[in-house]
């Protein structure tokens, strides 16, 4: 009787934008990352295959080459950025991004973003796309040296949300962690999240739904980060207005148990924002029915 009575919350409000029906939608799958053919050795350090994969770059993600014509741009093969040592790697590309740092809105500087994005992207594409498989096992700190970008205080991100920020995060950093989870450690969880701004709440759900689904992620499997992450897709279905829903996906975490506690706390206020008029006798109504399904306790 009680799931029965929770069903109908189950749902989409009416006439719902698109951006929650996306969020309704999430499924918390990763996207598929397209690999080309593993090396039988090393290419950290190729300066020739890397200058070939940069032909191929626009091809496999559509969106590079607007960007390429609208800045009038080609992007930099650097020799001693792309050394043989892949820890001097993750540092120079880090400094490279760091770049933008707090840096002016101007055409220039905003160039320099995109110049400099585009060939930490280029790098992390290719390792992952034709690297050896030490390759890949030891270039996790070189992604987030690139995507620490995501992190940097500057200017352009509503400018170049959809062109490229929000793109390359997923379709290259996520799409890579996909593949290999086991090497998102570190800064690997913040540096993707923080390509999805606070207003896209639909791949923010959808990276907390894969995080916790996908087995092998470091530090991830914990009941302690299972609830942080929990805490986090409530938080975004609520900006995104799906509050019904939420109320309902509270209970598939089983997040309104021990008695009194903050689970519960949270759909009594989320009551009161749905029933205006009569919350009190709602909630009423939902606490009578999961006292007799799941009886208080303190444990």
């Amino acid at each position: 009787e009680f799931w029965n009575y929770l069903e109908p919350f189950n749902r989409l409000p009416e006439n719902p934008t698109e951006e929650m029906v996306a969020v309704y939608n999430t499924k918390g799958i990763a996207p598929a990352f397209h690999a080309i053919k593993e090396s039988d050795t090393s290419v950290i350090g190729d300066i020739e295959g890397l200058t070939a994969h940069r032909e191929l770059f626009p091809k496999r993600y559509p969106w590079v080459q607007p960007l390429l014509d609208q800045y009038d741009i080609e992007i930099p093969i650097s020799d001693e950025r792309f050394s043989v040592d892949v820890q001097v790697i993750d540092t120079n590309y880090k400094i490279l991004m760091s770049v933008s740092q707090k840096c002016e809105d101007t055409p220039e500087n905003e160039k320099i973003f995109v110049t400099n994005y585009l060939e930490g992207l280029l790098v992390v594409d290719f390792i992952y796309s034709s690297g050896s498989a030490t390759d890949k096992q030891k270039s996790q700190r070189i992604i987030d040296g690139v995507f620490d970008v995501n992190l940097v205080r500057h200017p352009f991100r509503s400018k170049l949300e959809a062109s490229l920020i929000r793109p390359a995060t997923k379709q290259i950093g996520w799409a890579v962690y996909g593949d290999f989870p086991q090497f998102m450690d570190g800064l690997g969880p913040a540096v993707i999240f923080g390509g999805f701004s606070k207003n896209n709440h639909a791949d923010r759900v959808d990276f907390y739904k894969w995080m916790m689904s996908t087995k092998g992620i470091p530090k991830v499997e914990t009941e302690y980060h299972q609830k942080i992450h929990q805490d986090l897709i409530h938080n975004e279905l609520v900006n995104a207005g799906l509050l019904s829903y939420s109320i309902y996906k509270l209970h598939t975490y089983k997040a309104v148990r021990p008695e009194n506690s903050p689970g519960l706390v949270v759909i009594k206020i989320l009551f009161k924002r749905l029933f205006p008029k009569d919350h009190a006798a709602e909630y009423q109504r939902y606490l009578s029915l999961l006292d007799a399904a799941y009886p208080k306790t303190d444990i």
